[in-house]
C-alpha cells in the first residue's frame, strides 16, 4: 500500500494518542486519524495492533472523571475496527528493555509500545510521538505530519 508517497505495512501498531485523537474528536486530528485508520486501512484489510500499555494509557482521564461513555467508546472503537490488543509478555518485556538500554532517550512505557509492535511484526507505527522516529528501528508515521 502507499500512504502520501510511503509505501506501509498491511501491520500497523497504533500508539496511544491517535486513539485519543479519535474517540474525544480532537478538533485538530481527529480528520486525519478518521481518514488513516478507517479510509485508508480498515478497508485496504490492514492488520491493526496496539497493546495493553495503550489501554493503561487511554483509560486514565476517563477513570478520574467516571467517564464510562468514552470507556465504552474505546472498546467500541477496537472491536470495530478489529485491533488485537497484544499482551505484555516475558520476551516483550525484555526486548523493551534492550530497546531502553539502547536508545536511553525512551521512556519506559515508548520502549513497550516499540518492543510490542515489534513483537507483532508491525513495520509501521502510527503515533504522534516523534521519539519513534529516532530509533530507526520502524517506520513511523506522525499524526501531525498528515495533511487534513
Amino acid at each position: 500500500m502507499n500512504y502520501e508517497g510511503m509505501i506501509v505495512s498491511n501491520r500497523i501498531f497504533i500508539d496511544t494518542a491517535p486513539f485519543i485523537y479519535l474517540i474525544e474528536n480532537h478538533p485538530n486530528h481527529y480528520s486525519k486519524v478518521s481518514k488513516f485508520i478507517t479510509d485508508e486501512y480498515a478497508t485496504n484489510e490492514a492488520s491493526l495492533v496496539t497493546s495493553t500499555i495503550t489501554l493503561a494509557e487511554f483509560f486514565v482521564k476517563p477513570k478520574l472523571h467516571s467517564d464510562t461513555k468514552t470507556i465504552h467508546a474505546f472498546n467500541t472503537a477496537l472491536t470495530n475496527l478489529n485491533v488485537f490488543v497484544s499482551s505484555l509478555s516475558k520476551e516483550i518485556a525484555e526486548h523493551s528493555a534492550e530497546l531502553r538500554a539502547k536508545y536511553r532517550f525512551l521512556k519506559g512505557f515508548d520502549a513497550v509500545q516499540l518492543a510490542t509492535a515489534l513483537h507483532n511484526k508491525c513495520n509501521l507505527l502510527f503515533t504522534n510521538d516523534k521519539v519513534f522516529k529516532r530509533t530507526g528501528v520502524i517506520n513511523s508515521i506522525l499524526v501531525d505530519d498528515l495533511k487534513k
